[in-house]
């Protein structure tokens, strides 16, 4: 019996003491900034314009994470003013994946969202354009004589989603109807778009 329970605490200390080397292994192989071009690709093949102005760093409590600070988001139209600034963006991220430098996303977290929606007065807003790609927006143009298909939906499921200390302004043009939403904390789960 005591024999059997020693085997079973050694084999508890090996694998704790693997897991402490592959989190070390993983800080000094894998530099997160060369996930930086893949998150903006990304984000451009969905139609937003993501900009990673801040180093990217690894965060391992209480999960495994790549942040970042100084983010920005914006629609892919001509301005490509931003509509929404981050201070902080935490990806939780799945670890097996990353060691084949894949990234698999789990969560987000945003602290400091500070976003500015307009609703112009031709009642366009400034958020229109994101999420579209320019294939929607070729199909858009295609469509528009022909209405019987229905559009092309985005496909977006976040397991975790966390906003903390937040600020979002809306402001209607056409109507002068303006919102403002300070200390914005929100959390969700099995979200899909």
């Amino acid at each position: 019996m005591q024999r059997s329970l020693k085997w079973i605490l050694g084999i508890i200390s090996v694998l704790a003491i693997t897991v402490v080397l592959a989190a070390v292994a993983l800080l000094f192989w894998i530099d997160p900034n060369i996930f930086r071009d893949d998150f903006e690709q990304l984000a451009a093949k969905q139609g937003v314009i993501l900009k990673l102005d801040g180093e990217l760093s690894w965060r391992f409590f209480p999960e495994l994470q790549i942040v970042t600070e100084k983010t920005s988001i914006a629609a892919p139209d001509a301005t490509n003013t931003p509509i929404a600034t981050l201070d902080e963006l935490s990806v939780a991220v799945a670890l097996m994946p990353l060691f084949n430098k894949q990234i698999e996303v789990r969560g987000l977290a945003v602290k400091g969202l500070d976003a500015n929606l307009v609703v112009n007065k031709d009642g366009s807003s400034n958020w229109q354009q994101l999420g579209k790609t320019d294939a929607d927006k070729k199909k858009e143009v295609a469509d528009s004589s022909d209405t019987d298909e229905a559009p092309s939906e985005l496909d977006l499921g976040i397991e975790k989603l966390s906003l903390s200390d937040s600020h979002i302004r809306y402001r209607d043009d056409s109507s002068g109807q303006k919102i403002e939403l300070k200390n914005l904390q929100l959390e969700g789960q099995d979200i899909r778009l």
